[in-house]
């Protein structure tokens, strides 16, 4: 498997890619549950391996879900 194929999220992000060549798919986050759902998805269907990333922690919505969250099993692709 190279790093271009092979996963659900691959082929997704490739067919992204080729609709907009030489652009960024780099876009801003502001609200702590929208940036929390994005993650929490992403790992759900994570073919490969994560990147994982550390922000501050505040006593939120986000923070008393997130154990939840990130204990379910991932989504079969």
């Amino acid at each position: 498997m190279t790093l271009a194929q092979g996963t659900v999220l691959d082929d997704l992000i490739g067919q992204a890619e080729a609709a907009h060549p030489g652009q960024s798919g780099f876009r801003l986050v502001r609200e702590g549950p929208e940036a929390f759902a994005i993650r929490a998805h992403t790992a759900r269907v994570a073919g490969r391996s994560l990147d994982v990333q550390t922000y501050i922690w505040h006593d939120d919505a986000t923070a008393v879900t997130s154990p939840i969250a990130c204990s379910r099993p991932p989504i079969a692709a």
